[in-house]
């Protein structure tokens, strides 16, 4: 209990400081005050945002917004760098600047009197991609001061969005007799950019550029299936979802639209993606009416290419636009559903695959080459660092600084041998060997290292094996790969810009395995995500939903699919969605299960519910509650979401996640845990409770049920004690001292006032195309509402433990 209380404690915390930020964010004060970390408090909190009435073409972000905490350099000599991308379509313009708020402080150590002002010397160079900004020679110590930099039209292109703020502090004292010098960077400081657009090119060979703008705020995406739609048409939403997760990391809001709902008002500053075969699509024929795609229509309904008709299962895949001004459209289509099929899955081709045909706004897929099955032969796994989503990189400065780099191994595999790393680095030739090295971390681990010594010019390579029992079997692993790096006589003011380390992104990793067998020992649940990917492409994922699944559960299967693709790094997605009913048995018996919905409206849960940790009464929505000594009787209507993982009654070795709830709002609470990057990492073990964004996660494959008591549900709601009603409840008792559980009646909570005040405007990213902030606002009063419900309820329950006793 006293680690959930100050979890809870924790989170009320978190909810206060985000009020307070976002109560701020209207402000525009000219000096802040130190973040957390300094040690000193006081004053204003201080945000940088855009104006309310800022035009398109200006913004302001700072780098807390690019997520970098404080930065802190340290005489004698240090740097550290801001690494960022932008909207790969903007232009700067004349106009922008930096603003820098900082502390400078100096601690004479071991002496008698503080050095003058004269003697000292406090240089502090900032460069913007290289170029130089400014060299700056500060004189006055002491806390919350300011600076505003002009920055240089840098260019930004499509070819080169990515740039660096970097700053080196020179201090000129001896390195031992002086004391030492700190230069605290607050993280409220920000870049103030002018900028124009250019017209998006609509190339399918940059996908998932112009679909996907490279925003910092997450991009929505509306994916527009037929009124009539099918489980073909699902299963191709699920496709495109697994493949735009792993392609933006995630970082979209994915919404599933059919047809007749999709009005101007509903899609407007969203991006489109138009899903199906002309004859069931009427927004894709109305394209084609107005002759605004690269193919046409012939007089038989067939689409035509190049006065050529397309054959019938061929996919097509097409970009269009009606104005330069205007979002993109992506038409994912055929005149089949296999046809579509085809094409939605052609879009997550592997990045070093040949993409002949991937040129213009148009694309043919006649065949997707379906994955090899390893069975139990060994096979051999290699990705380039590119594939796994690291990027060149060049580390600049003296001292410790790192990158990371994450893969995933299915649960199903077995290592046959330690992987191999091989790293590619070209070091400066002026690091001092004896103090510079590049090491590798495997989860935290040293696991090699190698000397930076750039005495011999040009590229070198550093081959590690990874200690194949330390690889996280059914997870995520990371590389942190770390330098360090000195220079000769650090104390006389060296150029910190001849201190570098270059890592390239044509890496290697090689994993050599097999795939488990029945035989083998079943796979291990930490999660309700990660036992799900057994296959890079997801083709034995199915996701069953409703007969008539709602638009939060549409949304949701489409979420939880990019969240999947986003973590396994795969090619060639081809997830499966059935409405209504499972997979045949043929099928079934290789499948991991997606299941959506109340059990009531979802008939499919009730081949796995006697499996399920929590399980229910068959065909309803009443919890058949197994966990803990009192049995919680729920009132009508309340909601409770529960995530649930198990092994497959089918198959030891593929994995059952059920997202569901006691009603409605509960599904839709389970649903956005999952689909949530934020909220999905706290989902560890296989049974998760959810009310609105707070969690319960709770792993049963190892501890008695019995013992486990539900937290959440006496920390949400009030209770009130019935023992006399216990003998006479039996269909919610555990199956062990029925008569002696002890009953609680639930009361739902007070409703939270719906007239709070509402906080000041969020920073808008990136405008004028950061969609979807407006639910971002709304998720955030929610949050300040809920955190402000579940602080009164901890104040009340920790009263009745104390009168307690």
């Amino acid at each position: 209990m006293y680690a959930y209380h100050r979890k809870t404690l924790l989170s009320i915390g978190l909810v206060v400081l985000l009020s307070l930020l976002l109560g701020q964010a209207a402000l525009a004060q000219e000096q802040p005050t130190s973040n957390a970390g300094s040690t000193e408090t006081g004053g204003a909190l201080v945000t940088a945002v855009p104006l309310a009435d800022s035009p398109p073409g200006t913004i302001e972000i700072s780098l807390e917004q690019l997520n970098r905490s404080n930065l802190t350099l340290r005489g004698p000599i240090d740097s550290d760098q801001v690494d960022f991308s932008l909207p790969y379509r903007w232009q700067l313009k004349e106009g922008g600047y930096f603003q820098l708020y900082y502390d400078l402080l100096f601690d004479a150590v071991g002496q008698t009197s503080t050095p003058s002002d004269a003697a000292r010397v406090f240089l502090l160079e900032v460069y913007f991609d290289d170029e130089l900004v400014a060299a700056l020679n500060l004189q006055q110590v002491g806390r919350n001061q300011s600076l505003q930099l002009p920055l240089p039209t840098t260019a930004n292109t499509p070819d080169n969005n990515r740039h660096t703020l970097r700053f080196v502090l020179t201090t000129g004292r001896d390195c031992d007799t002086e004391g030492r010098t700190s230069f605290n960077i607050n993280n409220l400081s920000f870049l103030h950019l002018e900028y124009g657009q250019l017209a998006p090119d609509l190339d399918l060979a940059a996908f998932p550029r112009p679909l996907v703008q490279e925003l910092l705020a997450p991009e929505v995406i509306s994916l527009v299936i037929p009124d009539n739609y099918t489980s073909a048409d699902l299963s191709a939403v699920a496709s495109l979802g697994a493949m735009l997760g792993q392609k933006t990391d995630n970082n979209i809001l994915l919404n599933v639209l059919t047809t007749s709902q999709a009005t101007p008002e509903q899609v407007a500053n969203t991006h489109l993606v138009l899903v199906g075969t002309p004859q069931n699509n009427s927004l894709i024929a109305d394209w084609y009416a107005r002759g605004l795609l690269p193919t046409q229509l012939n007089s038989d309904g067939a689409i035509v290419a190049a006065e050529e008709p397309v054959f019938a299962d061929d996919g097509v895949v097409q970009l269009a636009q009606t104005e330069a001004t205007d979002p993109v459209v992506l038409v994912v289509t055929g005149s089949t559903e296999a046809g579509v099929a085809r094409a939605a899955q052609a879009l997550s081709v592997r990045p070093t695959d040949p993409r002949f045909g991937f040129t213009g706004p148009l694309a043919i897929i006649q065949a997707i080459n379906e994955v090899a099955e390893t069975a139990s032969e060994e096979a051999i796994t290699v990705n380039t660092l590119a594939e796994l989503g690291f990027r060149d990189t060049t580390i600049y400065g003296v001292g410790t600084q790192s990158k990371t780099v994450s893969f995933f191994v299915p649960s199903n595999w077995r290592l046959t041998d330690d992987p191999l790393l091989l790293l590619n680095y070209i070091p400066s030739a002026l690091l001092e060997p004896e103090a510079s090295a590049l090491t590798v971390y495997l989860n935290n681990r040293p696991i090699g290292s190698t000397i930076l010594d750039g005495s011999t010019e040009g590229e070198r390579e550093l081959l590690v094996k990874l200690p194949a029992d330390e690889v996280l079997l059914g997870d995520t692993n990371r590389l942190r790969l770390e330098v360090t790096m000195d220079v000769a006589q650090p104390c006389t003011e060296p150029d910190l810009g001849l201190a570098w380390t270059r890592i390239k992104d044509n890496g290697r990793l090689q994993l050599a395995h097999i795939e488990v067998t029945q035989n083998d020992e079943p796979m291990v649940i930490r999660d309700p995500l990660t036992p799900l990917i057994s296959r890079f492409d997801l083709g034995n994922v199915w996701f069953a939903l409703p007969e008539t699944p709602t638009a939060n559960e549409l949304n949701g299967m489409a979420g939880i699919a990019a969240i999947l693709g986003d973590i396994s790094r795969g090619y060639n997605f081809a997830p499966q969605v059935t409405l209504g009913a499972a997979p045949e048995d043929a099928v079934l018996a290789d499948a991991h299960m997606v299941m959506v919905g109340e059990p009531e409206r979802n008939s499919v849960i009730g081949l796995v519910n006697e499996e399920l940790p929590q399980p229910f009464a068959p065909g309803s929505n009443e919890m058949q509650q197994k966990l803990g000594s009192v049995i919680f009787r729920l009132p009508q209507g309340f909601s409770l979401g529960i995530i649930e993982t198990i092994h497959a009654p089918w198959n030891p070795h593929r994995a059952v996640t059920v997202a569901t709830g006691t009603n409605a709002e509960g599904v839709s609470w389970a649903l956005n845990a999952l689909g949530n990057n934020d909220l999905s990492s706290n989902l560890d073990g296989n049974l998760s409770f959810v009310r609105q964004d707070q969690i319960e996660a709770l792993d049963l494959n190892s501890q008695d049920v019995a013992q486990i008591s539900l937290q959440i549900i006496p920390e949400t709601v009030s209770r009130v004690t019935q023992a006399a009603e216990a003998a006479s409840i039996t269909t919610t008792a555990p199956a062990t001292d029925t008569a002696a559980a002890e009953v609680v009646e639930l009361v739902e909570p007070t409703a939270v006032p719906q007239d709070l005040p509402e906080p000041g405007p969020l920073p808008d990213y990136y405008q004028p195309e950061a969609a979807g902030l407006g639910n971002m606002r709304g998720a955030a009063i929610g949050l300040i509402g809920g955190g402000l419900l579940v602080a009164a309820l901890g104040l009340f329950f920790n009263a009745r433990r104390a009168r307690g006793g």
